[in-house]
């Protein structure tokens, strides 16, 4: 183990500690806020490590499937929390943001630097096209079903959740692998 991997082993569990403490002893809810943020910043570079170390023996292709799955492990976490406590909309915006963050910022900014590193950029259109379709049926697999309740009142609520949930869940397990058929072709 590097250095740098102790200190943020070592952080991270102070972090932890601290904001376990904090809860229990209900402090000021910023600063419990702020530390265990600081605590899932630290676990999810701790799990970037691991999947790092793991990669460079498994290959880039089950690399990139290692890094999809246990990427966003923190933020898995927070919505599991959140769904317990009942807080809906806070894991509906989650993961809008998550969704937002990593296509438009990350691509952002990769875009951006790598035109001042490379000047201009040019690549295969048609992966970007797939991934802006798989975006926006995930952004409206979150929304429908969201602004259609909001229109419900009564009982039925329940039902028209299922009714539109069912076909936007199916479409989202069957459009992905079919897209990345086609743009094997």
């Amino acid at each position: 183990m590097e250095k740098r991997e102790k200190v943020v082993l070592v952080l991270c569990g102070l972090f932890v500690a601290a904001s376990g403490i904090l809860h229990y002893a209900h402090a000021n809810a910023v600063l419990a806020f702020v530390v265990t943020a600081a605590a899932l910043a630290l676990l999810a570079v701790m799990v970037g490590d691991a999947t790092e170390q793991l990669g460079s023996r498994l290959g880039p292709g089950a690399t990139g499937v290692l890094q999809s799955g246990l990427g966003n492990l923190p933020e898995l976490f927070v919505c599991i929390f959140a769904l317990r406590a009942g807080l809906d909309h806070v894991v509906q915006a989650a993961l809008i943001g998550s969704i937002l963050g990593n296509s438009l910022l990350v691509l952002g900014l990769a875009l951006f630097l790598g035109g001042l590193r490379n000047g201009t950029q040019r690549f295969n259109s048609e992966p970007p096209k797939m991934i802006v379709a798989l975006m926006l049926l995930a952004s409206a697999v979150l929304v429908v079903p969201t602004n259609r309740v909001d229109g419900c009142v009564g009982l039925a609520i329940k039902e028209e959740i299922r009714v539109l949930g069912n076909p936007l869940s199916l479409s989202v397990q069957l459009l992905p692998p079919s897209m990345l058929a086609k743009a094997r072709s």
